[in-house]
This record gives structure tokens, sequence and C-alpha cells, in this order.
């Protein structure tokens, strides 16, 4: 289902008899600035960028987002005043799409003028957004292990409390679908969870979504289903149009995912702006990583989207974290095993950052928000009372 707001999804049945569907191979420009608009694009497949593309020779192109399967694109084709493209469009991958010009869109007005009606007041509201501001997006941090059981969760809920607490709007989405167990770790039931969200709701608008977020420690948790059934409930574009619309709300969005690679894991890495790799640094975690960046190397992602944590690190590692250290990642963060801590926080109930604010695993995990933030937004949050002043104050204390 396409993310045109008040569409139910009989209405889409309406509108897909007047499109028309075709194919693009990676790399395909679909459509170009300045260049006549003569139709809009929706996404079924795949994903497309938008860019400003430069004048000749005059550098690389800027690219302004990404749209992904369920969205649209190139609206003001049949709404713009000046009918031509503002922006180029380029597939990012094998893509399918379907498309409506001006007089499909005559058709559909004369022939079930309802579903028409509804498809102009959508796309005038998104046009109209778009020309007024750019839209931000949430900055999204996956966490990934290929393996359970390196502490990635708990890694990711103490990174995510730490972020709130930085006066930034966060949201998690507990997308290990089978097993999450991120309510566990911050002692709240999973009463309602994505797959009821699924279930219950016809569309996923933010509005809808919000009465399924459990809000803990300043930060807005959306759990997996509480039945490893009901993750079949779930598809890639469910968890698109979610994190679509959650990231239209929040500054970040934090997602702790399944050791498992299938389409709902390659979604949430190409979403992620930043995917934390969990490991130990051990043989097996080495040989782990060895494996898992074969695959990342076909799909083409940047060095310095991955930053790579070395969990439970400890004395007779350090020849394995060399090797670790060799891979393509912009960011390596050691973080030194600290088991009576971590224990003490998953029977409170309490992420570990907040539970031992002075252990050496809340330490590394600050020098990963710095990385990531830059030292001056720490030292503004610092300047309000964030989280980096408020553990000096906690340790000098002690």
């Amino acid at each position: 289902m396409f993310a045109l707001k008040g569409f139910s999804e009989s209405d889409f049945e309406v509108l897909r008899r007047y499109l028309t569907r075709q194919t693009a191979t990676k790399n395909q420009v679909l459509m170009e600035a300045g260049k006549p608009a003569l139709q809009m694009f929706l996404i079924e497949e795949g994903s497309v960028k938008i860019v400003q593309r430069p004048a000749k020779d005059a550098g690389d192109d800027v690219v302004l987002g990404a749209v992904k399967a369920g969205g649209f694109f190139g609206e003001e084709a049949l709404l713009g005043e000046q009918q031509i493209y503002a922006n180029t469009a380029v597939s990012m991958e094998n893509t399918t799409l379907f498309t409506l010009g001006k007089e499909g869109l005559q058709k559909l007005m004369v022939e079930a003028m309802g579903v028409g009606t509804k498809l102009l007041l959508a796309l005038t509201k998104s046009y109209r957004e778009a020309l007024a501001t750019p839209e931000q997006m949430a900055k999204v941090l996956t966490f990934y292990s290929p393996k359970g059981g390196t502490g990635c969760t708990t890694l990711a809920v103490s990174f995510a409390c730490q972020l709130a607490r930085l006066r930034k709007r966060v949201a998690y989405i507990d997308a290990d679908l089978q097993f999450g167990n991120v309510s566990l770790l911050i002692g709240a039931p999973p009463a309602l969870h994505l797959a009821r969200l699924i279930q219950k709701e016809t569309s996923l608008t933010f509005d809808r979504i919000k009465g399924y977020l459990h809000r803990k420690h300043e930060v807005d948790f959306l759990f997996s289903p509480d039945q490893p059934q009901e993750a079949e409930m779930i598809s890639r574009s469910n968890l698109n149009q979610v994190l679509q619309a959650i990231g239209r709300q929040y500054d970040f969005i934090v997602v702790d995912t399944s050791s498992q690679i299938d389409d709902h894991t390659l979604l949430l890495w190409d979403m992620a702006d930043v995917l934390a790799l969990v490991t130990n640094a051990d043989l097996p975690g080495l040989t782990r990583m060895h494996r898992l960046f074969k695959v990342m190397g076909r799909l083409n992602y940047p060095k310095a989207k991955f930053a790579l944590l070395a969990n439970r690190f400890g004395d007779g590692q350090e020849a394995c974290l060399a090797e670790l250290r060799k891979l393509p990642v912009g960011h390596v963060q050691t973080l030194q095993a600290d088991h009576a801590n971590a224990q003490a926080a998953v029977i409170a109930g309490v992420p570990l950052a907040l539970q031992a604010p002075a252990s050496p695993v809340t330490k590394a995990l600050e020098e990963l928000l710095r990385y990531l933030l830059g030292e001056e937004a720490i030292a503004r949050s610092q300047q309000k009372g964030g989280i980096f002043s408020r553990l000096k104050t906690l340790i000098a204390g002690a």
C-alpha cells in the first residue's frame, strides 16, 4: 500500500486500474530536473534517490533524500504550475513503479471521482509541504549483530536512553520480529506492539502509530510481537511505512534487529544512517564479521555508514581487535565487559546506562555519541544540564 493520506485499501484497488506499471534498472534516471513533468511515480518495490544534479563537470550529485517502497515522487506532474520537474530521480536498485499522468488522472476523476478527489487532496498536501520546507527526517541508527547473545539489544536500549537525555526526541523500534525482548530490559509489558498495530489499523500514519508507543526513560518504544508467529503479519512495506511515519516526528530512531538476514533486515540496513555492528572480539566474532562484510560488500555502502562495537572486550583479545580494525568501517569502539552491572540492570528492568552511569559500557557509549554527534553538540547539551554533566555529578558524588 502506498503512503497516501486518507486512502483505504479499497481506494488503492480502484486507483491501480489507472496506473501503468514499469520497471527500472539500478541507476536509471526516472525524471530529470527542468524537463517536462509528464507523470508521477509510486514505488512498489525498490528505492529511488532524489538529487540535485550540478552543471556538467561541476561536481557530484547532491542527494536530497531517498524514497522507498510505498512512497511516491514527481507529483508536480499533476499539480505543479510550471509543469517541469524540480529535481532528478535515480533508481538506487532494480525498482518496480507505477506511473500516473494527467490523462490517467482525468479518466480517474470522471469514472471514480471520490478516489480521484482523495488522491488530489493527498498529493496537494504533500506538494505544498515539500514547497514550504524540505522534510526533516530522523537519523536512523540500526544495531545489528550476526549472532544473538552479543549484547546488541542492551547496547541499543542504553544508547537510545543516552540520546534522549541529550534532549533529543528518540523513538526505539524493536525489529527483532520473532524474539525481540526490549520490553523486558525496560520493565514494561508488551501489551501493544508492532503486529497488533498492523493487524488493527487500516493506515500507518503517525496518528495511528502513536497509540502503540510505550514511553519510558524519555524514549518512545515500539515493541516487537510477543508471539513469534505474529512476525508473519509484518511485511517489508509495513515496516517501511512505520519508519517513514515515525521519522517525521523524531530526531533519532534507534532500531534493534534480529541476526537473520532477510528482506526486513536489508530494508533496515538500507534506511540506516549509521549501522552499528555488534560483535565480540574473539575468533568466532572475527570470522562472522568477515563473512558479514562479504555480504555488505555487494551492497555498496560507504565506509562511514558503519560503526563496529567490540563488546565485552577483555585481556587477551588485542590480536582479534587489531584484525577487526582492518574492516572497512568508519569507527571502532571497544566496550569492556561489565557482567555484574549488566545483570543487575536486567533484573531491575532499567537500561544499563541509567542503572550504572559509571560503568565502562556507559562510558564507551558516550564515546560513540561523541563520534556520531560531534563535540560541539555534546558541549551544548552539557550547558543545558545534559547527560554528560549529570554523569559527572553522579560519579563525583559516588
